[in-house]
């Protein structure tokens, strides 16, 4: 049907998705990589990264996984910032 097919990306965004969903953060991990060639410096694809490596760590960094997710908080408060 017209309308419903998906992208390379929204395919790769999905398939990361179920591979995290189902427990599979290395396969998850892999497809963001990909994704991430495509759409680079996505916040939403470096959050993604950032959780599935802690997640793939064994919850055992848990100061790195706070110190990325401040990076990118901080890049979109800068962003909005520049945009207003």
């Amino acid at each position: 049907m017209a309308g419903t097919e998906q992208t390379g990306e929204e395919a790769l965004a999905e398939q990361a998705g179920t591979a995290f969903a189902e427990g599979n953060c290395g396969q998850a991990l892999e497809l963001l990589v990909q994704l991430q060639k495509q759409r680079e410096d996505d916040p939403k694809i470096l959050h993604n990264e950032a959780v599935s490596q802690y997640v793939l760590s064994g919850f055992g960094y848990p100061r790195k996984l706070l110190a990325v997710l401040e990076r990118l908080k901080q890049r979109a408060d800068d962003a909005q910032s520049d945009a207003g």
